[in-house]
């Protein structure tokens, strides 16, 4: 099985917060939530780019550059989130943190050794502009659609729309199409970046299952909370926990997110032949994680004389009325998709 030298995930964090350190703006903005921002334990977080180098090998000097500089993308989309979300304009720890992201991406290619590759910085640079732009217009086309503004009904989410949600953090496809340029293995890079955008779907869908009452609170409307409320436009948020369960809606977009996770693997194992790999390790107890889940969602419905669902068309569910629910089991299922819960760390304790 390929992998890297144990403890390298802890190198990228340590690089990345001694580098943070050097500015006292970012320093603040770190403070108290190391861990948050450098992704300790999850997936696209200082694991991100060692899970890419067991499927595309890459040095692990190249493997911790590439680590600390994805680590100030990770801050910067945080950075971003939170202008977003404020109503700022562009922030100094956004512009810094994508500075640096760029800075330690750039450098690869300029120490590199390796014939040609010094010739390919303006390719990744393309690809960052493609990137940043359709994050941006992903972002701008959520938040027209799907934010409460108090005067006209928010608009649903299709199946295509689900499918785009990974435009919103384009960034992440960035380093796995570093490191194909990196070792002249270019389209094996695009592949991995289309499956690393199947994977970040799947994981967004459970995050906004997990953070639906939030959601609703702040007026954003993810694919669950639009859902809801369609299924009981008059209670709307009041009732938002029982549409999500007793239709079908939790198993609906678990089915949707493990199809997605199962996407990812398929590319990883039929295009890279990574089937021995750590990443699709992740994506097997994942898969595995999400679909007992959703059976004992099915099971707690079934006892409710209520029909299991076996699709993904979300839009296709219909209200159920007159049954009583148990609060507190449902809001225990909301909690086991929370992101540390389906973390690669949170899978492996749960195996053992």
């Amino acid at each position: 099985m390929i992998w890297y030298e144990p403890g390298i995930e802890q190198q990228i964090e340590d690089g990345f917060l001694r580098k943070i350190k050097q500015n006292a703006k970012l320093t603040d903005f770190v403070r108290g939530k190391e861990r948050y921002v450098t992704g300790n334990g999850v997936f696209f977080g200082s694991r991100y780019v060692p899970y890419l180098s067991g499927i595309i090998p890459i040095s692990d000097e190249t493997t911790i550059a590439l680590g600390i500089a994805s680590l100030y993308g990770r801050a910067g989309v945080i950075a971003r989130d939170r202008m977003l979300d404020e109503k700022q304009i562009l922030t100094e720890e956004y512009r810094l943190f994508h500075q640096g992201f760029v800075n330690g991406i750039d450098n690869l290619f300029d120490v590199s050794k390796e014939p040609g590759i010094k010739d390919r910085k303006v390719e990744w640079q393309t690809e960052l502009q493609k990137a940043m732009t359709e994050s941006d217009l992903a972002n701008q086309k959520e938040q027209a659609l799907h934010r409460d503004n108090g005067c006209r009904e928010v608009n649903l989410y299709t199946l295509k729309d689900i499918a785009l949600l990974g435009r919103k953090t384009s960034l992440i496809q960035i380093p796995p199409k570093v490191v194909g340029l990196l070792t002249n293995r270019v389209m094996d890079g695009k592949y991995l970046a289309k499956a690393m955008d199947s994977l970040i779907v799947a994981i967004q869908l459970c995050d906004d299952l997990a953070d639906i009452r939030e959601d609703l609170e702040s007026g954003f409307y993810s694919a669950p909370c639009a859902t809801t409320m369609r299924l009981d436009k008059k209670r709307g948020k009041e009732d938002a926990i029982r549409n999500l369960f007793l239709p079908g809606t939790f198993e609906c977009f678990l089915l949707l997110a493990n199809y997605k996770v199962n996407e990812a693997k398929d590319i990883v194992t039929t295009k890279l032949n990574g089937g021995r790999s750590k990443m699709v390790t992740y994506f097997d107890q994942l898969s595995s994680y999400l679909e007992h889940i959703r059976t004992e969602v099915a099971t707690y419905r079934q006892g409710l004389k209520l029909h299991p669902i076996n699709h993904m068309n979300f839009n296709q569910l219909s209200p159920v009325e007159n049954v009583e629910i148990d609060l507190d089991q449902l809001l225990s299922f909301l909690e086991r998709v929370e992101p540390e819960r389906i973390s690669p760390v949170s899978l492996e304790i749960r195996e053992k």
